[in-house]
């Protein structure tokens, strides 16, 4: 599985996913924020599945009409309590 984690999800699990085995990429891996419209982009044109706990990529994908691939939003996960949540 490919995976794109959006800049709000956790370098923990970044650094599992990883561990696991899994191609990810992290937008917070860049020299600054990319912003959702990019991110978005790059994660249809790569084929790679979307984690995050930003809900804009909602109105980008059904308001906006942009290509977008699949799309997992983590709900009310607040920052502190992300690492627990590696297992996507």
């Amino acid at each position: 599985m490919r995976f794109l984690l959006d800049s709000c999800i956790s370098g923990f699990a970044v650094r599992e996913l990883r561990a696991a085995g899994y191609d990810v990429v992290w937008a917070a891996e860049g020299p600054e924020d990319p912003g959702d419209d990019v991110i978005l982009e790059q994660a249809a044109k790569e084929r790679r599945i979307l984690v995050t706990a930003d809900k804009d990529f909602g109105d980008l994908v059904f308001v906006f009409r942009k290509p977008h691939p699949t799309i997992v939003r983590l709900v009310e996960i607040p920052a502190r309590m992300q690492e627990r949540f590696y297992c996507v």
